[in-house]
């Protein structure tokens, strides 16, 4: 079954499929998240929005970090320090929770053999 969501204005309504709605959504969150207009968003000025110092820069590279990915809480929206440690942070716990929920699923899986 196809879920249509329909996009536009009331007087022109076009029909988009959910998946690509939502794959429209993500994107433009993204952009967003990265203080960038969604209309004038290119991989160049994603580059150049960032800011963080090196030591940060070197931190997310070696816990393997998108740097577009962390909210920066400093001066026009550099990344701090703090920023980068409460991400990796709230990733382990993301992680962690994970296992639980795939070892108990594995394990009801196991029982009902």
């Amino acid at each position: 079954m196809l879920e249509l969501i329909v996009n536009g204005s009331s007087n022109e309504q076009t029909p988009v499929p959910a998946a690509q709605q939502d794959e429209q959504w993500q994107e433009e969150a993204s952009t967003l998240r990265r203080g960038m207009d969604p209309e004038n968003a290119s991989e160049e000025g994603v580059k150049k929005e960032i800011l963080a110092t090196p030591a940060v820069r070197h931190m997310a590279k070696n816990y393997g970090i998108s740097l577009v990915d962390v909210v920066g809480t400093g001066k026009d929206g550099r990344i701090m320090k703090e920023d980068l440690m409460k991400h990796v942070a709230a990733k382990e716990a993301i992680r962690e929770d994970l296992e639980v929920i795939l070892s108990y699923l594995l394990a009801c899986i196991y029982l009902n053999l």
